[in-house]
């Protein structure tokens, strides 16, 4: 899949995601909305140090979740949900 990357300080682009990793307790939610607000603009920037680049922007999110691993109780595939994951 691509996803919106930002690269680098002040660089951004589309760039191939393997996606994640299977894992006990894990699962994978499909989105259908994703907002950018100030604080993404401040890591494009390099004023935070949140973590290193490159990296994913997004933590304001809709979307359904598509797939379930082993251990997963709350959440059942198809079921909608934001973050920080609340039904």
């Amino acid at each position: 899949m691509k996803a919106v990357t930002f690269i680098a300080r002040n660089e951004s682009g589309f760039q191939e995601s393997l996606g994640p990793s299977p894992a006990a307790g894990k699962f994978v939610v499909q989105l259908k909305f994703s907002g950018i607000c100030h604080m993404d603009y401040e890591v494009l920037e390099g004023n935070c140090d949140i973590t290193g680049f490159p990296l994913v922007p997004g933590h304001k999110y809709l979307g359904f979740v598509c797939d379930v691993w082993f251990g997963v109780r709350e959440l059942s595939l198809g079921e909608w949900v934001v973050n920080p994951n609340f039904k």
